[in-house]
């Protein structure tokens, strides 16, 4: 199941140890002055690519985020935000460039709806947050990107069950697909993950001995996961605070 998530408020030095994964929760504010501030921290790529939507909410999703991401980047490494540069794997994953090889610090974002999710931690890692929506979790979408076991269990729950367990799936495998930083290279039917309310939280295949995933409530209405490298990691909720 989900498990309880206990936001709490930001501690004043942000620590990140080997065995923690930080995931933040906020939403999405597109006040003027706030997206303003936030748009001032990003690099002239990043600007360039908020400029190329032709939609206003999804430009100003990407400079919140963005922007948010920064000044958590620079909490954790004691740096300006401006100051940070991040790089691009084949697939579009962003990381930070020319750091320590001996202390990394990876990280990964989403967002669904109004909601962001960011997650950090000291070992490849990835979230995704998704609103839940009766309309789109339909037999359809499951047989086109769910795995023959996953169809079978999201059959056998009931009917008022069987969005949220829709979303609970999808989210895990998107984490973990994400954490992986190859994109749809990963088939998403290629792989299942654990479902019913009552198995462990798992990716039930071949890499469950070398990824963990967990799976969390950001917001009343949405379900999230977060998956990253090894089993031996717990879960810190931390609420972002503008």
């Amino acid at each position: 199941m989900a498990t309880p998530a206990l936001w709490s408020s930001p501690p004043t030095c942000l620590n990140l140890a080997d065995d923690e994964v930080h995931v933040w929760r906020t939403p999405i504010q597109s006040e003027p002055a706030v997206l303003r501030r936030y748009e001032e921290l990003l690099s002239a790529d990043e600007k360039e690519r908020a400029n190329k939507f032709l939609v206003q909410d999804a430009r100003d999703n990407f400079v919140t985020v963005r922007g948010i991401l920064r000044k958590l980047l620079a909490a954790y490494l004691g740096e300006e935000a401006e100051q940070i540069t991040l790089s691009y794997g084949q697939y579009g994953k962003p990381f930070l460039k020319d750091k320590s090889v001996v202390s990394p610090l990876h990280f990964n974002v989403t967002h669904s709806h109004g909601w962001a999710a960011l997650a950090f931690a000291r070992r490849e890692v990835g979230i995704d947050i998704e609103k839940i929506r009766a309309e789109v979790a339909g037999g359809e979408i499951a047989a086109r990107f769910f795995s023959e076991r996953e169809i079978a269990e999201l059959a056998t729950l009931k009917a008022e069950e069987q969005s949220k367990a829709f979303f609970k799936c999808w989210t895990r495998k998107e984490a973990y697909i994400k954490a992986r930083g190859e994109g749809l290279q990963i088939p998403l039917k290629s792989f299942h993950v654990s479902m019913r309310t009552d198995e462990p939280q798992e990716l039930t295949e071949s890499d469950r001995s070398i990824w963990g995933v967990c799976s969390f409530e950001p917001a009343g209405g949405f379900v999230g996961a977060v998956a990253g490298r090894g089993n031996d990691w717990r879960v810190r909720y931390l609420d972002w605070q503008c």
